[in-house]
């Protein structure tokens, strides 16, 4: 039979035995379990340059997009710009063409008056129908006039006997008039014109003022 010595012994040999075992376990759990981290970390590392480059590539799509952006804009001003400066020198085209027309019938009765009309002895007839003719070419060039400025907003307005306005009216001087109302206007130097509505010269006026 073997001797309580015997047994003991045995008995340590088995749990070195196992102790040894449970060692070799705890290393390969460990061992794995770095690898597994390095394999995530190495996932992770992956993972965020892909993200940093979809960011990158977002950044420069955006700011090509702000760069077309800010030419288009500056195309627009300067066709805007273009416009307004087009619009300031030609803006007048068919008003300044209107008065072409008032520019030729004023020739025309310009031209009416020969000459030899300075130096020349002309007789009483002759004089009355160069009169008449000049008289009449005036007048229809007067009315051609007002017709352009009524097409573009110009209008005159009357001024005699109406009360005085500073918002109409330029006094030049003060004159007595028994038949009219102090404070109104008594004789018309400048005629008013508005454009719109809106005043564009003030009539020049005397203005009734009696003692």
């Amino acid at each position: 039979m073997r001797s309580n010595t015997d047994f003991r012994q045995i008995h340590q040999t088995i749990w070195q035995t196992n102790k040894a075992t449970d060692a070799t376990d705890t290393t390969n759990v460990a061992s794995s379990g770095q690898e597994e981290s390095t394999s995530e970390n190495a996932e992770g590392v992956d993972d965020s340059m892909t993200l940093l480059a979809e960011k990158e590539a977002e950044v420069l799509e955006l700011n090509d997009k702000l760069l077309r952006s800010l030419a288009e804009m500056e195309n627009v001003r300067a066709r805007m710009q273009r416009q307004i400066d087009d619009s300031r020198k030609f803006g007048i085209q068919s008003f300044v063409k209107e008065l072409l027309d008032v520019a030729d019938n004023l020739q025309r009765a310009a031209g009416s008056v020969p000459s030899e009309a300075d130096s020349a002895d002309l007789s009483a007839e002759s004089t009355i129908a160069m009169l008449k003719n000049l008289r009449e070419g005036v007048l229809m060039t007067e009315k051609q006039l007002f017709q352009v400025f009524g097409h573009h907003g110009v209008e005159k307005y009357n001024s005699m006997g109406e009360k005085f306005d500073p918002n109409l009216h330029m006094a030049l001087f003060e004159l007595p008039s028994p038949e009219a109302e102090n404070g109104t206007v008594g004789n018309v130097v400048k005629e008013g014109y508005t454009l719109h509505g809106r005043v564009v010269r003030p009539a020049e006026v005397g203005v009734v003022k009696n003692a």
